[in-house]
């Protein structure tokens, strides 16, 4: 069905789940903004050198950085997917 997370980190599908709770709801509350000034941004990606994103685009971004790779924390997994959820809804 989905990926199965614990086998790229240290923790298993449910705490994956568990974790990106919080920022999802967040993102929903409003708390973190995406839509700045009529752009799309990602509220989690503050330094980096792209900053503009068409809604397409922030998907790909999120949906990206929520996949397993050895050089991402699973702290940016986790917010990242929470991020990707929001649009996907």
């Amino acid at each position: 069905m989905g990926y199965n997370y614990e086998d790229e980190t240290d923790f298993s599908d449910s705490e994956f789940t568990k974790y990106a709770k919080k920022p999802y709801e967040d993102l929903k509350a409003g708390k973190y903004k995406v839509n700045v000034n009529g752009r799309l941004r990602c509220p989690f990606c503050p330094r980096k050198k792209k900053q503009d994103y068409k809604l397409e685009h922030l998907l790909q971004h999120a949906s990206g950085v929520s996949k397993p790779s050895p050089n991402k924390s699973a702290k940016q997994k986790t917010i990242h997917h929470a991020l990707a959820k929001i649009f996907e809804e």
